[in-house]
């Protein structure tokens, strides 16, 4: 009876380092780390650093956002580990009173954050600033779906970011419905 109801465990890192209170982050579990990145703390700001827990060791680490005119603070972005360049991706969200359509790629190994910029002047031709969307990552293409804007208007845009060459397309579904790569 008792291996059909889950039970919850406090998981206090054997290395005493405290996790702030946090909503609004992402967790991305990449082998056996689990990154969790922005999100506001218990006074409503932005968090200012990037937690690596290490499921087998037990321990935490805590990395202190730099942050300058090409890196903000976020929280209710989206994040997915892009396998192909060992990154994660972070997309869109809210810093400091606005929202962002902007893309950042956090480097596994060098723990540094760096903004991915597209050359696309035309704003109809990337994905407006939003929160609450959906994003995934696929063959070095970050997908996002949908979200929020800031008048509250809910968005239901599809888009890939192809993340070699940091061009935007938006996917349009065809008349008949099915995928545009199928006959």
């Amino acid at each position: 009876d008792s291996l059909d109801k889950p039970k919850w465990e406090n998981v206090i890192p054997s290395n005493k380092v405290n996790l702030e209170p946090l909503a609004y982050h992402t967790g991305t579990l990449v082998g056996n780390k689990y990154y969790i990145i922005g999100g506001n703390d218990k006074f409503i700001r932005q968090s200012a650093f990037i937690y690596i827990y290490d499921l087998e060791k037990n321990t935490l680490e805590q990395i202190k956002i730099e942050k300058n005119e090409d890196i903000c603070y976020l929280s209710m972005h989206s994040a997915g580990y892009n396998q192909s360049k060992n990154e994660i991706i972070l997309f869109g969200g809210y810093s400091e009173g606005d929202m962002l359509n902007t893309v950042y790629r956090f480097n596994i190994e060098t723990k540094e954050i760096t903004k991915i910029e597209s050359s696309e002047t035309d704003v109809n031709k990337i994905p407006l600033p939003r929160t609450g969307h959906s994003s995934f990552i696929s063959d070095n293409n970050l997908y996002i779906f949908g979200g929020t804007i800031k008048d509250g208007g809910l968005l239901h845009d599809f888009w890939k970011l192809n993340l070699d060459s940091a061009t935007w397309e938006k996917i349009l579904p065809n008349n008949n419905g099915s995928n545009n790569n199928n006959p």
